[in-house]
């Protein structure tokens, strides 16, 4: 599934893509239902996003419960995270690769 405000990139992706499903929508505004993806991915979009924070809640909640997101971006991300490959670290200051775990906490004691 991809997913891009703009009709005209959607065109282009549709060029090169043609098993895909392709759907106009801002990350702000995502049609799909609570849970929808195991695992989602915004790869070099965050920082064109207008709200931030909505997109993320957008994000995050289109993602299936045990799911995962991934966020790719050329600007230091300030949402807490861990980097999901430390060989990424080394591309410089400006890339940043995100695997947002959005497993609840677990309430019971880990084993020993």
């Amino acid at each position: 599934m991809g997913v891009d405000p703009s009709e005209a990139m959607l065109a282009r992706a549709r060029g090169k893509l043609t098993c895909v499903p392709l759907v106009v929508a801002s990350a702000e505004a995502l049609p799909f239902a609570d849970g929808a993806f195991d695992f989602v991915v915004s790869r070099f979009a965050f920082h064109h996003f207008g709200d931030k924070p909505r997109a993320l809640d957008e994000l995050t909640r289109v993602v299936a419960p045990g799911g995962a997101l991934a966020l790719a971006n050329f600007e230091r991300s300030k949402v807490e995270s861990r980097p999901i490959s430390p060989g990424f670290q080394g591309l410089g200051p400006w890339f940043d690769l995100r695997l947002l775990d959005l497993r609840p906490a677990s309430t019971e004691d880990p084993p020993s």
